[in-house]
């Protein structure tokens, strides 16, 4: 492997969702191509100008095609869980690359998750399949406390938490419209909901089966907040080791080289692997650039398949999501301080004159990424985050909020024997308390 100062890596991403990573990459590569397959023939400007305009980091350059810089190139990153074919032939003409291959359908196939779990002798919830709008009606009428899941397309629909009848119907009528002329086609995949408040995780790599000896156990509250630690394999829970061990051929046999993610929600003696994530995970994935001081090498290393341990910065982080409210129609617009160039963490973003630039989307929550915080305890990472939201810009917000409910969740499984550590975690009452100063 050549030294990481020589190094020119392709970057492919997924509409600007990996770029924090990408820039963490150019501070230690040469250079750093990066491209969005999915925005090389786009005649939107807003999908085709992410990640583009950097004219002060010469490490940095877009492109619209990563195969017209094929000549240049020493390694190929795929973070995220899209383009096994591109993966396939770069791999298969010689290039190192960190991808998740062909175990990206573990995550895009829900059915073929299930499949195997099923094989792996995993319990899975109750579930039904059921084909088309009309059926789901009827099957869901009368019922209350239902998870409904779909494959692959994640634009149009996340997973919805059904309530019930007299909550959710006009849901059903939304699908209807977005579905169209699919809506008696589409399958849908419904599970009875898991009653329990313990779902925890587990945020690593994979090195062709073979695992690092040390990882984030993490806790996520989903789409707002994400707080781990970073502990030695031993000590993570016995449910994480059990899905670690068991998928560790699999992922093997796929090849997969990047980062593995997973979701389990944990009722008595019972546990259910509801979730994979075969690519970096978000949140979790900044994270994971914050406390992990040698992730260049990590991924030169392990795209040509040698396994190197993490070296952290800190044993413990934290993360909570980034808005900007804006109009519908225009573009959000703010400046990096120079005291968070490490910490405030945008995606899907284009610079300007050293602002950044967010072009509005089909589909916009107002997030425009993560304020993340490293320490050595719990606490010293609560007050951390709080300290960087107050010196964030103008107009732009983090919701803190949610770590009162992530601190909840951990007290609650220590009580329970599930050990996060054996450093005091705070009340949720300090994050409240410090906000308010």
């Amino acid at each position: 492997m050549r030294e990481l100062s020589e190094i020119t890596a392709g970057f492919v991403d997924h509409g600007g969702l990996y770029q924090p990573l990408a820039e963490r990459l150019a501070e230690s590569y040469k250079r750093v191509i990066y491209t969005d397959p999915a925005a090389e023939d786009s005649e939107n400007i807003n999908e085709a100008i992410i990640g583009d305009s950097f004219p002060e980091n010469p490490r940095f350059e877009r492109t619209d095609d990563i195969w017209l810089h094929k000549a240049e190139l020493d390694l190929v990153v795929v973070p995220d869980s899209k383009a096994a074919g591109l993966q396939l032939e770069f791999q298969s003409q010689g290039f190192p690359v960190w991808g998740s291959r062909r175990s990206i359908f573990l995550e895009q196939s829900r059915e073929t998750f299930i499949r195997v779990l099923n094989d792996l002798g995993f319990e899975v919830p109750p579930y039904k399949r059921i084909i088309g709008i009309t059926a789901l009606r009827e099957y869901l009428e009368g019922k209350e406390d239902q998870i409904i899941k779909i494959s692959k397309y994640r634009k149009t629909m996340e997973t919805k938490k059904w309530s019930s009848w007299d909550e959710d119907e006009w849901w059903l009528d939304l699908m209807a419209v977005k579905l169209g002329g699919l809506k008696e086609l589409f399958p849908f995949l419904v599970f009875e909901s898991i009653d329990t408040p313990f779902e925890i995780g587990g945020d690593t790599y994979v090195i062709d089966g073979r695992y690092p000896q040390h990882m984030l156990d993490g806790y996520e509250a989903k789409d707002n907040a994400y707080f781990s630690a970073f502990k030695a394999m031993e000590e993570q829970p016995e449910q994480i080791q059990a899905v670690m061990e068991a998928f560790a051929p699999l992922l093997k046999k796929t090849g997969h080289r990047n980062f593995w993610t997973m979701e389990i929600r944990v009722k008595g003696e019972k546990f259910y692997f509801i979730d994979n994530t075969p690519r970096g995970p978000k949140p979790a994935n900044d994270s994971q650039i914050a406390i992990i001081k040698n992730l260049p090498l990590i991924i030169a290393a392990g795209a040509e398949g040698e396994l190197i341990e993490p070296e952290a910065s800190a044993l413990f982080s934290a993360e909570v999501a980034l808005c900007k409210k804006g109009s519908d129609i225009a573009w959000r617009s703010t400046r990096v301080p120079e005291e968070l160039t490490e910490w405030m963490k945008l995606s899907g973003f284009c610079r300007v004159n050293g602002r950044a630039w967010i072009p509005y989307r089909e589909k916009d929550d107002e997030g425009i990424g993560w304020l993340v915080a490293t320490g050595n305890t719990p606490a010293e990472v609560v007050t951390n985050i709080l300290a960087y939201k107050a010196l964030l810009p103008p107009g732009v917000d983090a919701a803190t909020d949610g770590l009162v409910e992530l601190l909840k969740e951990i007290n609650k499984a220590e009580e329970e024997g599930m050990e996060f550590t054996d450093k005091p975690v705070p009340e949720p009452e300090m994050v409240v308390t410090e906000d308010a100063k």
